[in-house]
């Protein structure tokens, strides 16, 4: 019998430890949402093309825009979001007119 109950209690524990994961991935990406939507509502952010990343709460922001000052909005944005411990600031500034992201896709460690 005590081999059994082990083995549901095991079992029980990884079971959990799956919707833990889960629960966190999903925080993730509602967070990630929050912030892409926060940005897409700013008038001065328009059709910036900045990408969102979150992993525990931690965000990374990619992407270019004009100047050092739409990038330092683009953070307090980021930073403004419910559920933001942090922010990773990857926006690159570029000079022109009109400025597009070029596929930031970088992994979390």
């Amino acid at each position: 019998m005590l081999p059994l109950t082990s083995l549901f209690l095991t079992g029980c524990a990884d079971s959990a430890n799956k919707r833990a994961e889960f629960g966190a991935d999903a925080d993730d990406v509602t967070i990630a949402s929050r912030v892409k939507a926060a940005l897409l509502q700013d008038i001065y952010v328009g059709g910036f093309g900045i990408d969102v990343q979150s992993h525990g709460g931690h965000v990374r922001l990619g992407g270019f825009v004009p100047d050092k000052d739409q990038r330092r909005h683009l953070e307090a944005i980021a930073r403004s979001v419910q559920g933001v411990e942090s922010v990773e600031n990857n926006i690159h500034v570029r000079e022109g007119k009109n400025p597009k992201s070029r596929g930031f896709r970088e992994s979390f460690p």
